[in-house]
């Protein structure tokens, strides 16, 4: 069909750049997901890889952005004299 790319022809660190992520950010995901039997270059070359490191890097992206839970005060040890 005119006007629609062959999905064999995606430059997957263009769709990477569309999410705004960094090579630095795919390489923190690459290492993260504990992939050992391909070179992080490599990784970029396979469209699934490429995607499943996108997704990491989205995912890790939005761990960071959420605060940090609050620890729970426990009232009652606290009034029983416990304060370790």
């Amino acid at each position: 069909m005119p006007g629609q790319s062959d999905p064999k022809e995606t430059n997957w660190l263009e769709l990477a750049m569309r999410a705004e992520l960094t090579r630095a950010q795919l390489h923190e995901a690459f290492k993260v997901s504990r992939i050992r039997k391909v070179s992080f270059d490599q990784a970029l070359q396979s469209p699934c890889l490429t995607l499943a490191l996108i997704n990491t890097a989205l995912a890790l992206e939005q761990a960071r952005a959420k605060p940090a839970p609050k620890p729970r005060i426990d009232v009652k040890r606290i009034a029983a004299g416990d304060i370790d």
